[in-house]
């Protein structure tokens, strides 16, 4: 799926972990079902458990929190439906960023960063 150097080849997970910024009047949906596009490829993705909401003022975490609404950032675990290639986001931002699709609507409702 991408071309690497093969001495810092990247992850290769069908788990893993992220922060996303959420984009849609429609809340996140845990468990929901969605698209990633990530690099040239789309794949199936079950969203699991919101982790912590970062409240955007303070940076503190939220552990109580549900769901995402419009404009909130959290940690949520992925599923995807095949492995994927990736890096952590803060090593290289182009193999650890992707964006989260609607799979009825097909609009982008969230952008995520890959925190492996």
């Amino acid at each position: 799926d991408i071309l690497v150097d093969v001495q810092s080849s990247p992850e290769v997970e069908k788990e893993i972990v992220a922060d996303v910024c959420w984009m849609d009047e429609q809340p996140l949906q845990p468990r929901g079902k969605y698209l990633i596009k990530h690099g040239t490829q789309t794949i199936k993705v079950i969203i699991g458990e919101l982790q912590h909401r970062i409240d955007v003022n303070s940076s503190e975490q939220d552990d109580t929190a549900e769901t995402l609404n419009v404009n909130e950032i959290g940690r949520v675990s992925l599923r995807t439906q095949k492995p994927l290639a990736f890096d952590d986001y803060d090593e290289i931002r182009a193999t650890g960023s992707f964006i989260v699709i609607d799979e009825f609507s097909n609009n982008t409702v969230a952008a995520g960063m890959i925190r492996h």
